[in-house]
């Protein structure tokens, strides 16, 4: 892990991993978490207001779902109750250096783009709730491991 992620870690007041339901994305999620622990174990103890796991890139197929209800049991209440899909949409957008808000006009069917734009809309609204929440009252971790050890061990 760079000195720029580390600095941006230790920074934050809140965190929002995100993570394509793929279990090679998963395992790499696993990997990520360990060496935030390793890293937050050096440094002087770290308050979070929140930390959650947004899934992305979610294409609604059979083994995306089995991985999803997986990672809600495994990880309980750090996974977001919103996911973003995976769609031509989003993809067009950045090809164009662009987020769904800014397109004006969406070349392609237009139910596409509407679909991705509602998914974002509920993403957005609870990162908003979330983040709103945190200005009256901060939830602390109690030590550097608890980053590490209250997600991995759900």
């Amino acid at each position: 892990m760079g000195m720029i992620s580390i600095n941006a870690i230790y920074a934050a007041t809140s965190l929002v991993i995100e993570m394509p339901p793929v279990i090679v994305d998963f395992a790499s999620t696993i990997q990520f978490f360990k060496m935030v622990s390793e890293v937050l174990e050096r440094l002087p103890p770290k308050t979070y207001s929140f930390v959650r796991l947004m899934i992305t890139k979610h294409n609604g197929r059979a083994n995306a779902q089995e991985l999803v209800e997986l990672l809600r049991k495994f990880y309980g209440p750090y996974i977001m109750s919103n996911f973003m899909i995976e769609s031509e949409a989003i993809s067009k957008a950045a090809s164009n250096m662009q987020t769904l808000y800014e397109i004006d006009k969406f070349i392609g069917d237009k139910r596409t783009y509407e679909r991705a734009l509602q998914y974002a809309d509920m993403v957005n609204g609870e990162l908003e709730n979330l983040v709103t929440s945190t200005w009256s009252k901060p939830i602390f971790l109690k030590d550097s491991n608890s980053l590490h050890g209250e997600i991995a061990n759900g």
